[in-house]
């Protein structure tokens, strides 16, 4: 299995249910980095959004794509998509790929999360206050 194969999976395929070709992998990969790099330049966060799911479609493993959703939803103030972007499957899965490189990665990408998700929950707390909503 080639470097591509292993970073979008064997359960990829077109539509008649055959496997992804390399050639159709790389395509996908190319065509997902594409759409990170115009979401990372838009200037609307609705646009970006959009952007960033397509090229999660293409590559579900592109873990900086759901960080950068997390980041527009934030801006947007809609902190319950970006906990759900933050602990999507696939950015889950992607984590714990780097966990199997080193054994002390798994306990600083862990304390991360939590504090990303800390984080997350004292700016609603802030934003609540301010906007004198309860959710």
């Amino acid at each position: 299995m080639n470097f591509l194969e292993k970073l979008f999976g064997k359960k990829k395929s077109t539509k008649e249910g055959k496997p992804l070709t390399l050639v159709e992998i790389e395509k996908n990969f190319s065509k997902a980095k594409e759409y990170f790099e115009q979401g990372m330049n838009a200037r609307d966060n609705d646009l970006a959004i959009e952007l960033f799911e397509r090229a999660i479609g293409l590559n579900p493993n592109y873990t900086i794509v759901y960080v950068n959703i997390a980041k527009a939803y934030y801006t947007k103030g809609n902190f319950e998509k970006v906990e759900f972007n933050i602990k999507r499957e696939y950015f889950r899965k992607s984590i714990e790929d780097v966990y199997s490189i080193h054994p002390k990665v798994e306990d600083l990408l862990s304390k991360l999360v939590t504090l990303e998700l800390a984080f997350i929950d004292e700016k609603r707390k802030d934003y609540d206050k301010e906007n004198n909503t309860n959710t």
